[in-house]
């Protein structure tokens, strides 16, 4: 009864799997030797069978024997080309060689059911077959040991020259599979049961035959080789289809046949699409993998290229500054301090021009420094005591011209109980001159501007209003973003877009925050907050220059 079982599993089982891999597999030369190589498999299974247990009749066991030797040389030549094949990086299917290799196939078929190879079979009172052999079975094994050598030494080839560590590890299991497999069956079907006329281990093989099967199915679908989850949903799935398949035979009333046809096939297809929905799945998450690995790999490049980005904008901002810094010198010179005698008025302009253009240049590398320092995390805050009232009269100093230029009227609301705290005066004045620039700036001409400081809890509290064009609602999402400014396409005197950014940045290295509040044509309010510091905050790099790194 085992031996019955094990062979309907293992032959059916071998011939449902070629035709899954026929369907859903790539379709690739070394697939499609495989299922020629399963359903090889699958018919000497069967037909081994068959010449085991027809004991009543010699005549029946030697065709039966006969059988199993036709179909062992088409056997050994799709296993042949599918161990050249599997993954294979350099193999190229010739079809000339496969003609002359499939027409010496054929010739030893024919061979082996001719008397020469088995010229007769006798049946002991025992039940012991008994072959009588002859001078075919040596052409065989001349025929079969090369390919079966051959085979073994191209999947170890293969393996060695695979382009990836997967690829190896699917051949190289492949490959032991293999010799595991075929070597029992040869000895438990063919070695033994010639021998000593043993057929109760033929099972065994049987069932080695349809798990070597399996495996490479599996791999065939990328699937992870060890996964024994996975090995053992699709054998569960099969065997339960094969068994229900077999009990058809067994059946005599034709209503319990029905029956079990109609089971059979809604097994079948219940099972199929399990199958399928495993391999879908496996497929998908191989997919992500693969594109969460690319994803990687991107951004990896692109923070490569942002790095280069920077080092150029900094390495170009440092040779650009030195020259500047000798051009304004020379204009201050000549325009602030009359130095080279009086300009006619036409000479006057163009200098004032040139001057102009040159602090706005100025501005910018410094503004790109800036970026590049902070992008960089190399912005060194030198804390010192800091006086937040004296900051903002300084910063309403120097842009006193403009102000007045502007004929906009300023207010200072200033506690004069402000508490004094610690930081980098040269950087909360950048910050002050930032603000109260851009209000100067964004603001029509006869405009009010007001800049409040206060004490709220342990921070300090400064804002900046202005009843200018304000920001629109979709501007103040990105306003302190690089590049960006709230109102561009209304703006006449651009900038950089790069001030709020700074700024932003600035106050967070202080441990502050920066928000603001806008309305379209109603103006804007920018407000920052700095915490109120008792003491000189400890340099971990004195000596270095202390970097304070953007909080994450």
């Amino acid at each position: 009864m085992l031996l019955q079982w094990s062979t309907v599993i293992a032959s059916v089982g071998g011939v449902l799997l070629a035709l899954l891999v026929l369907l859903r597999a790539k379709r690739n030369i070394g697939n499609t030797f495989f299922s020629l190589m399963s359903i090889s498999l699958s018919l000497v299974v069967a037909t081994n069978y068959f010449s085991l247990t027809s004991k009543d009749s010699s005549e029946m066991t030697l065709f039966w024997i006969r059988a199993v030797m036709f179909l062992v040389p088409f056997l050994m030549v799709f296993l042949f080309y599918f161990s050249r094949s599997y993954l294979s990086q350099n193999y190229k299917f010739n079809l000339k060689e496969f003609i002359a290799v499939l027409a010496l196939t054929v010739g030893m078929s024919v061979i082996n059911i001719l008397p020469i190879t088995y010229s007769g079979v006798k049946i002991d009172q025992a039940g012991v077959i008994v072959p009588e052999t002859g001078f075919g079975l040596i052409l065989n094994g001349f025929f079969i040991l090369p390919l079966f050598g051959i085979s073994i030494l191209s999947m170890s080839r293969n393996s060695k020259n695979a382009i990836n560590s997967n690829d190896r590890k699917r051949i190289q299991f492949a490959l032991y599979s293999f010799l595991v497999t075929f070597g029992i069956q040869i000895i438990t079907s063919f070695v033994v049961v010639s021998l000593f006329n043993y057929t109760n281990l033929v099972p065994v093989g049987s069932f080695l035959i349809f798990f070597f099967v399996i495996v490479i199915t599996i791999s065939i679908f990328r699937l992870k080789t060890f996964n024994l989850n996975m090995i053992g949903s699709v054998v569960f799935v099969v065997i339960l289809a094969v068994l229900i398949f077999a009990e058809i035979f067994t059946t005599k009333d034709w209503q319990e046949l029905v029956y079990k046809i109609i089971l059979f096939l809604a097994v079948s297809f219940i099972g199929y699409e399990f199958i399928k929905s495993i391999l879908d799945e496996y497929r998908l998450r191989k997919k992500v993998e693969h594109l969460a690995k690319e994803l990687e790999q991107a951004n990896v490049h692109l923070k490569e290229l942002d790095a280069e980005k920077d080092n150029f904008i900094s390495m170009a901002s440092h040779e650009l500054n030195s020259p500047l810094a000798a051009i304004n010198g020379y204009l201050s010179m000549i325009v602030d301090d009359k130095i080279g005698g009086k300009l006619s008025p036409q000479h006057q302009q163009f200098i004032d021009n040139i001057y102009t253009s040159s602090k706005r240049l100025a501005h910018l590398v410094k503004d790109l420094l800036n970026v590049s320092r902070i992008e960089q995390h190399r912005i060194h805050l030198i804390y010192a005591e800091t006086d937040m009232n004296k900051i903002i009269e300084q910063a309403v100093a120097e842009a006193k011209p403009n102000i007045e230029a502007q004929k906009h009227q300023i207010t200072l609301d200033l506690d004069d109980d402000l508490p004094k705290t610690f930081g980098d005066v040269d950087r909360i004045t950048e910050v002050v001159i930032n603000l109260l620039g851009n209000a100067i700036k964004y603001t029509p001409p006869k405009g009010k501007i007001k800049i409040i400081s206060k004490k709220e809890g342990d921070f300090l509290k400064v804002s900046v209003a202005d009843n200018g064009i304000g920001i629109s609602k979709e501007g103040k999402a990105k306003i302190f973003g690089k590049f960006e400014q709230g109102n561009i396409s209304r703006d006449e005197r651009k900038g950089t877009g790069l001030g709020l950014y700074i700024v932003k940045n600035l106050i967070e290295l202080h441990k502050g925050k920066i928000w603001l509040e806008s309305r379209e044509d109603r103006g804007s309010t920018f407000f920052f907050t700095l915490p109120i510091l008792a003491k000189l905050p400890p340099d971990k790099h004195a000596g270095e220059g202390g970097v304070l790194r953007l909080n994450k």
